[in-house]
């Protein structure tokens, strides 16, 4: 084997964007993609999906899990790609601020504002038809 060709090839991939605290504007450069995160260790797999994202002048690869309800950032992204028939080429704005759960422990807990309006805005649609 030839370790120097090899070890060239390590890390060629596109980076990947992991949010921190603090507001992100995202552009969404491509539609989101099934994909999937396999634990080594338990070999458990979790659906996820992966979407092309520009982040100032980077272009990233960002791994979301698929969620099971509106709150999750999986769930904003599918509220705001109803909302506009799309996600490619959309900007969105990712709010992440750190909440303590039920047991007092830290997390992040993710918002997209434009999600956030496209809900508001639904709500007020559906209150015009009642």
């Amino acid at each position: 084997m030839n370790y120097e060709e090899e070890a060239g090839k390590l890390n060629q991939g596109s980076a990947t964007f992991k949010p921190t605290v603090g507001v992100h504007k995202i552009i969404l450069m491509a539609e989101p993609q099934p994909d999937e995160y396999i634990d080594n260790e338990t070999g458990k797999i979790t659906p996820q999906i992966k979407l092309k994202v520009r982040i100032g002048d980077e272009e990233l690869d960002w791994f979301v899990g698929v969620g099971k309800t509106t709150q999750s950032v999986y769930g904003q992204l599918m509220v705001l790609g109803k909302a506009k028939g799309k996600l490619q080429g959309e900007t969105i704005t990712l709010v992440v601020n750190k909440t303590k759960n039920k047991n007092g422990e830290e997390r992040n807990a993710y918002t997209i504002t434009e999600s956030v309006e496209a809900m508001k805005e639904a709500e007020k649609q559906q209150e015009k038809v009642q």
